[in-house]
């Protein structure tokens, strides 16, 4: 040869186009087939604010997105005291957690921890007492 490169024909190039098309939804497939194993088991992560405040985030897997990454539902209270629920949540959960900061736990271990968060939004959300007929028919004061 004269020492320069063969330029590859347009058939060559569709050719190794698709092959390479074929490899790409090929590891699409298996990264969505491992995410989906995880559909049924429950994580929890620790989550925090930069000034140091932390909490448990738990995070229970419906489905798979793309790039492997699991769907799913999650729910938290920070450290001050904000509930966050996310119904849309996404997370990076290859090897079933390990080395994401994401912990399997227990179905018992994550329906507490819901239940947990759905007794006390009840207690805070309970409607006060309406006041007495009487009460509001005087403006708040009672005649006696």
């Amino acid at each position: 040869m004269n020492g320069r490169a063969k330029v590859p024909t347009a058939a060559e190039v569709e050719a190794a186009r698709k092959v390479i098309d074929a490899a790409r939804r090929a590891e699409e497939a298996a990264k969505r087939a491992e995410a989906m194993v995880l559909v049924g088991r429950y994580f929890r992560y620790r989550n925090s604010y930069s000034s140091g405040g932390k909490w448990w985030m738990y995070f229970a897997p419906t489905g798979a997105g793309y790039g492997g990454s699991s769907t799913g539902w999650t729910f938290e209270r920070t450290s001050n005291g904000e509930v966050m629920i996310n119904l849309k949540a996404s997370a990076y959960l290859h090897g079933g957690g390990d080395g994401t900061g994401y912990i399997e736990i227990t179905a018992a271990e994550f329906w507490r921890a819901a239940a947990s968060l759905r007794s006390s939004l009840v207690a805070q959300l309970t409607r006060p007492k309406p006041r007495s007929r009487r009460s509001r028919a005087s403006g708040g004061r009672d005649h006696g």
